[in-house]
C-alpha cells in the first residue's frame, strides 16, 4: 500500500489557503468536487484525497504540487507543495 499523499505538514498549508481563499469547506468542497465532510476529514487527518482530488485541491488554492513516482519501498513517492509565487 502506497504511503498518504499528505502528511501533517501539508495539510496544515493546505487548511491555511483553504481558510484565506474560501470561508467554509462546503464553498470549497463545491469548487474541487467533493462533499464538505471529506474536505473537513481530509483537515481533520481523518483521509487522504486520491491524487487527482489533491490536483485540483492546489490547483484552486494557487500550490505547485509535485509527486515523485514510487520505485521501491525504499523509495517511496515524495510529494512537495510549494505555494507559487513564493
Amino acid at each position: 500500500m502506497p504511503e498518504p499523499l499528505l502528511n501533517s505538514k501539508h495539510r496544515n498549508m493546505l487548511t491555511k489557503l483553504r481558510k484565506k481563499k474560501f470561508p467554509t469547506q462546503k464553498a470549497f468542497g463545491d469548487r474541487i468536487g467533493v462533499h464538505e465532510s471529506f474536505v473537513y476529514k481530509i483537515e481533520a487527518n481523518d483521509g487522504q484525497p486520491s491524487e487527482e482530488t489533491l490536483k485540483r485541491m492546489c490547483r484552486v488554492l494557487g500550490v505547485k504540487l509535485e509527486i515523485t513516482p514510487e520505485r521501491s519501498v525504499t523509495y517511496p513517492r515524495k510529494v512537495t507543495l510549494t505555494v507559487k509565487g513564493k
